[in-house]
């Protein structure tokens, strides 16, 4: 591995942060730069320079493959191929750990082209499937769930989401479960079931208490 003193390192980011992105934590160019340099060597033809790029990154699963093969899935406008990778649970996953807002403009090109055919419920794995595909499907089912009522209002179906999270629940993960049932809280009052909005916010203010005390700002909130 190179090492680089403190001071060339300064230097060097300097010249070269204005081509820079982060993706799930690490410094790495941008679809931009990567694409301009691709491009010089397939004679300007940009469709083939989408698709050479798609085909270099789809050799191995490492973050900025993840990062990079649906960028240019919609490029070239194959919204099939790009529905059928955010099917895939642990790159469905990636997205809702390290990048929503992109997620959401990949959502929103797929339903303009055909909400029918590429509906947000599709996306949603069964329980065996999350099992055998996610680290750790408590935090999937939990993060698509914030995640689809947050940026599209999917409230009913943030609920199925919620409800799976909370079938991986463990004395470790109370916390976690509280502001699941915060979440779960939220939507029954939007839906104007106020009983089961209760019912919620009760139990995750009886969790953050116990594990908390009363005096802390999450009980506050609860």
């Amino acid at each position: 591995m190179l090492e680089i003193n403190q001071l060339k390192w300064s230097e060097l980011y300097c010249s070269i942060h204005g081509y820079l992105v982060s993706v799930g934590g690490l410094l790495t160019f941008s679809h931009k730069n990567i694409f301009e340099a691709a491009k010089l060597r397939y004679s300007e033809n940009e469709e083939r320079t989408h698709k050479e790029i798609i085909r270099y990154f789809g050799q191995d699963k490492t973050k900025r493959s993840m990062y990079e093969i649906p960028h240019h899935l919609l490029c070239t406008n194959d919204h099939f191929c790009l529905f059928k990778l955010l099917e895939i649970p642990d790159i469905l996953h990636y997205y809702l750990k390290s990048d929503q807002p992109t997620l959401a403009t990949y959502i929103n090109y797929l339903l303009d082209v055909d909400s029918h055919k590429y509906s947000i419920s599709s996306l949603v794995p069964d329980i065996n499937k999350a099992i055998k595909y996610v680290s750790n499907p408590k935090e999937f089912y939990h993060g698509f769930g914030y995640f689809i009522t947050t940026f599209f209002g999917e409230y009913n179906l943030g609920l199925i989401c919620y409800e799976s999270s909370l079938r991986f629940a463990d004395d470790k993960s109370l916390l976690n479960d509280a502001t699941t049932y915060n979440n779960i809280a939220y939507i029954y009052g939007q839906n104007g079931m106020y009983r089961e909005s209760i019912e919620f916010a009760q139990k995750a203010l009886d969790i953050r208490t116990n594990a908390l005390g009363s005096n802390h700002a999450l009980v506050a909130q609860s």
